[in-house]
């Protein structure tokens, strides 16, 4: 990460929209001590292994619950919402949250009161 000589350890840096794989976002983490990983409804999809795996492992305190609207609309969407638009809005937010929860086997509240 050449970036990492150019910009301080204690940086606040939002990774907005993370997708990389969990060994590159680990070392991410403790290097940057004020880094926080965004997750958007990627997460929900089924091909996005890598995604769910740093859902999973992220410490909750530098997770952040993402849309990126109007695009990447959680797929777990639709089966809740008949009605719902064809492209994520910021509400889908808690899709979002919901499935990481699911992946990380814990109650949404629970999660929620801890991102």
């Amino acid at each position: 990460m050449p970036f990492q000589e150019k910009v301080p350890k204690d940086h606040r840096i939002h990774f907005h929209c993370y997708s990389g794989t969990w060994g590159t976002a680990n070392k991410m983490l403790e290097h940057f001590t004020n880094m926080y990983l965004g997750v958007t409804g990627l997460v929900t999809f089924g091909t996005a292994s890598d995604v769910r795996e740093v859902a999973r492992k992220v410490p909750l305190d530098r997770l952040l619950i993402e849309t990126d609207a109007p695009y990447m609309k959680p797929s777990n969407a639709a089966a809740v919402d008949q009605d719902s638009p064809r492209c994520a809005s910021p509400g889908m937010g808690l899709w979002v949250a919901a499935k990481i929860a699911e992946i990380r086997r814990l109650d949404l509240d629970d999660l929620l009161l801890q991102v």
